[in-house]
């Protein structure tokens, strides 16, 4: 396959101020895979009333394991992530979600533009993989 990994093990890294929202622990983090985070409307485009998104999930894949989950909705030219929690990966805590960080905003065309950039992103790569698999 010439190096290039499967889609499904692809993941979004979202970087907020060039840190990464999952923060430094990416054996334990991963981010969701593109289609399923830029497919969701409540991510890519979206509303006034907040709703919850998956941002990132435990690395065993399993979605809702530790998962980073964000309040994400829209105010005027503003997108805001907010409440954004993180469970810990470890089926010995019993701690359950914990704050991850304050809310974050972004201009809404920029966050589109974002949106834009991960899914040319993905098509490119998933045109690389299906170009490089067998004939």
């Amino acid at each position: 396959m010439d190096g290039v990994p499967a889609p499904w093990s692809w993941g979004v890294e979202i970087l907020v101020d060039a840190e990464p929202l999952l923060g430094p622990h990416k054996k334990l983090w991963v981010g969701q895979p593109p289609n399923e985070l830029i497919d969701d409307p409540n991510f890519a485009e979206p509303g006034s009333t907040p709703h919850e998104v998956i941002l990132g999930r435990c690395n065993c894949g399993e979605l809702g394991c530790g998962a980073v989950v964000g309040s994400v909705y829209r105010v005027d030219d503003l997108v805001i992530w907010d409440l954004i929690t993180r469970g810990n990966p470890s089926p010995l805590d019993l701690a359950g979600p914990r704050p991850a960080r304050d809310a974050i905003s972004f201009a809404l065309d920029q966050h589109q533009q974002q949106i834009t950039r991960v899914q040319d992103e993905y098509t490119r790569l998933k045109q690389s993989h299906d170009d490089s698999g067998p004939a």
